[in-house]
């Protein structure tokens, strides 16, 4: 199943900062929600992800393997992700792209797209895939607002 999202939004941190941060998974991470661990692997430079997944009491450990597959700074920040969870195999992709506003902030337009085995999150007890996924990235979004605004307190 392929779940496609994108989105946009606003920050006060300059592009440059901004593309410090997203570009840096060991300083994005951790202010994921349901992240576990995160660990730099150091034959590939790419990152090794353990979150949660799942709702209502039934959770699991996914692990991902993230890697920076573009990098034009201080513009262009593509991810991709392998993982796997119950012996089952997932993929994404994530594209963001920053640019500079009058105000000194970043405007960030952001997409993904996910192929996951629907078969894992029935498995987790979760009916409504599409809502679920969406649930997921919307409090991810959240989260990175959040971390940005805080490292804009020390710019100034």
């Amino acid at each position: 199943m392929e779940i496609k999202h994108e989105g946009d939004f606003e920050v006060s941190l300059s592009r440059s900062t901004t593309f410090e941060v997203l570009a840096a998974p060991e300083i994005f991470a951790p202010a994921l929600p349901r992240i576990r661990s995160i660990r730099k692997a150091q034959e590939s430079g790419s990152s090794m992800l353990r979150f949660d997944v799942g709702n209502a009491g039934i959770l699991g450990v996914a692990s991902t393997e993230l890697s920076l597959i573009e990098c034009d700074a201080p513009k262009i920040i593509r991810y991709e992700g392998k993982g796997r969870f119950k012996r089952k195999d997932f993929r994404f992709l994530a594209g963001i792209r920053l640019e500079s506003v009058y105000s000194g902030g970043t405007h960030i337009t952001w997409e993904s797209t996910a192929s996951i085995n629907s078969r894992i999150l029935r498995m987790l007890g979760v009916e409504n895939i599409s809502g679920y996924v969406e649930r997921e990235i919307a409090t991810a979004i959240v989260s990175l607002q959040s971390l940005l605004e805080e490292y804009a307190h020390f710019e100034d």
